[in-house]
């Protein structure tokens, strides 16, 4: 199958001299390493040298492409935005050898309005503990609200890590 869709990538000049170098070291062509990477990323079988090391706070000045099929495209594209980042920054952390992994927006999102709803709950309760007067009532359901508040973040986490 041709190789029909390119996909460019911004380096650093000290991470295009790594990446020169892992090539040349490969005996292979950048593009060709480039791809290979990030196609092992995506679970296709490929062989992989070593990861470049990071580079230090270098601005991105050396551009890399590579031809990709239709195909290889979209997966690494869909890769991307699994794990909500464009598609260079994705190649370049696997190049840094990282492999990004994919986020779940939602659950994230629960996550942070749940540990509010905590954070604002045990402030509440330390004011209580403090010798703040609180309705018995109150603090009760203050009490009953943290332990559920407490499991439905136990579930979030426990779905998110079962999840593929």
């Amino acid at each position: 199958m041709p190789r029909k869709k390119l996909v460019s990538v911004r380096l650093s000049v000290v991470e295009y001299a790594r990446l020169s170098a892992a090539a040349e070291a490969a005996r292979t062509s950048r593009a060709t390493l480039l791809r290979d990477l990030a196609l092992a990323s995506l679970g296709t079988p490929a062989a992989i040298p070593v990861a470049l090391e990071r580079a230090p706070a270098d601005r991105l000045t050396r551009k890399v492409s590579s031809r990709l099929t239709a195909t290889e495209a979209e997966a690494l594209a869909q890769r991307a935005r699994d794990c909500d980042l464009p598609v260079a920054a994705y190649v370049r952390r696997v190049l840094r050898g990282s492999t990004p992994t994919a986020r779940r927006s939602e659950a994230h999102a629960a996550l942070v309005a749940l540990s509010r709803v905590g954070n604002n709950l045990n402030q509440l309760t330390r004011l209580a503990h403090g010798g703040t007067l609180i309705a018995g009532e109150l603090f009760r359901a203050i009490a009953a609200l943290r332990v559920e508040v407490y499991r439905v973040r136990e579930e979030i986490l426990a779905a998110l890590e079962s999840r593929p």
